[in-house]
């Protein structure tokens, strides 16, 4: 438990609490099997809506709805945890956030930048929340786990959303100037083993979705790429550089593996059952056409080392203006700009909040499984780069125009089933395309915890449980799904048989 864990790491002097500097925070969060520390990192309004298209859903918005956020049955259902506490009285958040029982009183003004990109009222009009209108609970990350699955079943959240992760790789400590590596030597002296992994913190989060079959983890990918360790080049005349080794006294001069490759997304956003979000430059016009989407120097790119797809979609992350806090409470109306899939990551899950209210005014009240949201959002997405799926952007960049589209459904060209299949059974849908456009089929599924594969480098086993297949069929041919190349992450989307994923 974590307060064993706890226990052990007062025992053996690791620092609890940390930071490097220009808002990188470190917590302590659990010791592995090998004995590696752990430790969470934080990832570091208006315009990221439009470029997502959430500004669609609201009053005068092209879909003809006014959705905010705010009704009866969603009340209580949008969640957060961070590093810290919201300044709950700030002028766009005021009686709209509830901390909750237990969590830390110190002021984050990471905490309070997310929560205003998530549900910021707009009384500054250049910061107006993805859902404006909700109320949000939240909690610090320490034991988030546990928390994480009580309130899956006690409070019932369907949305919540993640803006940190553990710590892997090259850091820069901006207190000491230089650079620490994170790795863990008895698994690799050169890459970070916890990049790409299914460790049990992984497990833990597919299995909290399992048994919340109506709630969504949306969680930020990680900034990786942009922290890429001191320079090793042959002509770097301080080649053998010294770094730390963590946030201990200890230098190091080994050269190791940058960050700038596939496989940087470190350990938990790397759960089968969860939303992963990358991020995308903000830009002061709307892009024309999908191609002129950019991708951040920052976002960190998948696989996982099974060779699933992460991240899973694309949120607008980079010069995010949103509310901050003051070291004290006294000063409530203060903004900053902050880049990073920390602010990706809640522009996503403030965004397919609205997606539940629209299903529930449709649907008579009915909230949508998470895996139907998921599926919802990457079946939408607009592909930004070559035909397919691919380990940069995962799926694309979020469209909630078109996902609210095919709930409204007014052309009847779509469909969103929820279905269950036995072991071993098949399910026959019979279409006609319309002829209006490609025909385009998603399944999604909530698929039980895999096997945490431990202090292991690269384990390629995979960690899908339940394997469906999907295929479409006319007279003639038979249409596979899209598929990747794990061993080969630059290689373009092909059709084959996905026995990886669980879209």
């Amino acid at each position: 438990s974590f307060q064993q864990h706890l226990k052990i790491a007062k025992k053996l002097g690791y620092k609890l609490i940390d930071s490097l500097g220009k808002g990188k925070h470190l917590r302590f969060q659990s010791i592995t099997s090998g004995g590696e520390p752990l430790y969470l990192i934080t990832h570091s309004t208006t315009q990221a809506g439009k470029m997502t298209k959430t500004n669609s859903l609201y009053k005068n918005g092209s879909l003809g709805l006014e959705l905010t956020g705010k009704s009866d049955l969603l009340k209580g259902k949008l969640g957060m945890w961070d590093g810290g506490a919201v300044l709950d009285n700030h002028v766009e958040l005021i009686g709209r956030t509830t901390k909750q029982s237990g969590q830390s009183s110190t002021l984050s003004s990471h905490s309070t930048h997310v929560a205003g990109i998530m549900i910021a009222a707009g009384k500054n009009t250049s910061v107006i929340g993805m859902s404006s209108e909700a109320d949000l609970k939240y909690w610090d990350f320490d034991n988030d786990a546990s928390e994480i699955a009580d309130a899956s079943k006690n409070d019932g959240l369907y949305v919540s959303n993640h803006s940190y992760g553990i710590q892997a790789g090259w850091v820069y400590d901006e207190n000491r100037s230089k650079w620490a590596w994170w790795g863990y030597d008895p698994a690799s002296k050169t890459e970070d083993y916890k990049f790409g992994a299914y460790d049990d913190n992984t497990r833990q989060l597919d299995q909290i979705a399992y048994n919340a079959p109506k709630y969504l983890v949306v969680k930020s990918a990680g900034n990786s790429r942009s922290e890429n360790g001191p320079d090793t080049s042959a002509t770097n005349k301080n080649y053998f550089q010294k770094y730390y080794i963590r946030n201990t006294s200890t230098l190091d001069s080994i050269p190791r593996s940058r960050n700038n490759g596939y496989d940087i997304i470190s350990t938990n956003a790397n759960a089968k059952n969860i939303l992963t979000v990358g991020a995308l430059e903000s830009s002061l016009t709307l892009p024309s056409r999908p191609s002129a989407f950019s991708l951040s120097s920052y976002s960190a790119w998948g696989p996982t080392d099974d060779g699933r797809i992460k991240p899973d979609i694309m949120g607008i992350g980079s010069n995010i203006y949103s509310t901050t806090n003051s070291t004290t409470a006294t000063v409530t109306n203060l903004y900053e700009y902050n880049s990073g899939t920390s602010m990706a990551s809640p522009q996503v899950a403030g965004s397919l909040f609205l997606l539940q209210q629209l299903y529930a005014q449709q649907n008579k009240g009915a909230i949508m499984r998470s895996a139907t949201l998921k599926g919802l959002a990457i079946h939408t997405a607009t592909d930004i780069g070559e035909v397919g799926p691919d380990y940069k952007t995962g799926w694309g960049v979020l469209d909630m125009e078109k996902a609210g589209s095919i709930l409204l459904n007014k052309d009847l060209n779509h469909a969103v089933s929820e279905l269950t299949l036995k072991n071993g059974e098949s399910n026959k849908v019979s279409v006609i395309a319309s002829g209006k456009g490609p025909l385009v089929v998603t399944i999604t599924w909530t698929d039980p915890e895999g096997k945490a594969q431990g202090s292991v480098l690269n384990d390629r086993t995979p960690r899908l449980v339940n394997d469906l297949d999907l295929r479409v069929k006319d007279e003639a041919n038979q249409y596979l799904p899209f598929i990747l190349d794990p061993a080969n992450p630059e290689k373009l989307a092909i059709t084959g048989d996905n026995f990886r994923d669980n879209v």
